[in-house]
């Protein structure tokens, strides 16, 4: 028992473990007067290792004190996120749907088994727009001079099977563009050529003698007028929820994720992006192509870890080939 007045002193080895230091303070002084730039950051860096924060070296401390929240930091930071959780509370993707190639392929069964005319008819069209990168009008605005069967090329061995075809197109800014498309042995299903000689044949559509201003698609109502982009959009919403099963809240098939299909026919068809962006007339510095190719890069990653596979290629794809050839930028008279 402690008497009245007496107090516990502690050893000298614990005070000593309190005290300030002043070693910091000197090394520091030192720097100041007499180090080069390099040498002071390697020692501040020494001494604050060794010795703790040089702003709080003679209070350091184990554990925090004070509410992070009540910090002005921490205060800016939480008001920005209210506000961003607010303006995105009801945000939809604007962008088109992207399809992946077993939707594509989804579609393609069917169209093709439904022994029509106008499904025939739609399905050339997507397949078309889907390889060439085609807009809405680019696709309606097809004639049937711009099919150039003069030019058709046939095989050397088998003079009566097709090889290749070339076909014109007006894209957007008065730039007309040839496209070269060849025949696709490996995966005939997405063969752009199969499906237009299909098609011209079913239709009875008379291209060798026919240098007219006959649209190559005509409108369903009246064959004299060209297909309406807009009657070809609500065709592909349709689709969407017939057989892909989107929901409604969900924005689903429009003329532009035929753009969006070109991208994904390349990436999954092993293609070199550049032939892809020089084909879909974007600019390679601009970077707009990196929204089409992010997420299905993704989606083509996942699935050959998920199917140990190396390549869809002739899988669920065709090996995708470059087909534009000629371009110039003329007066759409």
């Amino acid at each position: 028992m402690l008497g009245p007045g007496k107090a516990i002193l502690a050893p000298k080895n614990l005070t000593a473990r309190f005290e300030k230091p002043t070693t910091a303070s000197t090394k520091v002084e030192n720097i100041r007067k007499n180090a080069s730039t390099a040498s002071i950051y390697s020692t501040i860096t020494t001494v604050t290792t060794t010795l703790g924060c040089l702003q709080h070296k003679h209070n350091r401390k184990i554990f925090n004190e004070g509410n992070l929240c009540d910090t002005s930091e921490m205060k800016t930071s939480l008001r920005w996120a209210s506000l961003f959780s607010k303006n995105t509370l009801h945000h939809q993707v604007k962008h088109a749907y992207q399809m992946t190639p077993t939707q594509f392929l989804a579609i393609r069964n069917r169209l093709t088994s439904s022994s029509s005319l106008v499904d025939c008819t739609y399905w050339t069209m997507i397949l078309l727009g889907s390889h060439l990168f085609l807009r809405g009008f680019e696709i309606c605005d097809i004639l049937l001079k711009n099919v150039y069967v003069s030019e058709v090329e046939f095989e050397d061995d088998e003079p009566w099977l097709v090889k290749r075809v070339k076909l014109g197109v007006w894209r957007k800014g008065n730039c007309f563009t040839n496209f070269q498309v060849s025949r696709e042995d490996g995966f005939p299903k997405l063969c752009l050529v199969r499906q237009l000689l299909v098609y011209i044949h079913c239709c009875n559509i008379d291209v060798i003698n026919n240098d007219s201003e006959t649209p190559l698609f005509p409108c369903v109502e009246n064959a004299s007028r060209k297909m309406c982009k807009e009657t070809f959009g609500r065709y592909l919403e349709s689709l969407s929820k017939d057989v892909l099963g989107i929901p409604d809240d969900i924005r689903g098939l429009t003329i532009h994720s035929l753009r969006n299909m070109g991208y994904v026919l390349s990436v999954w068809g092993d293609g070199a992006i550049e032939d892809a962006i020089y084909d879909a007339n974007h600019s390679p510095t601009a970077k707009s192509y990196e929204k089409y190719t992010r997420d299905t890069s993704l989606k083509y990653n996942n699935w050959k870890t998920d199917n140990h596979v190396s390549s869809a290629v002739n899988v669920l794809v065709p090996v995708w080939k470059k087909k534009k050839f000629w371009q110039r930028s003329l007066w759409r008279g």
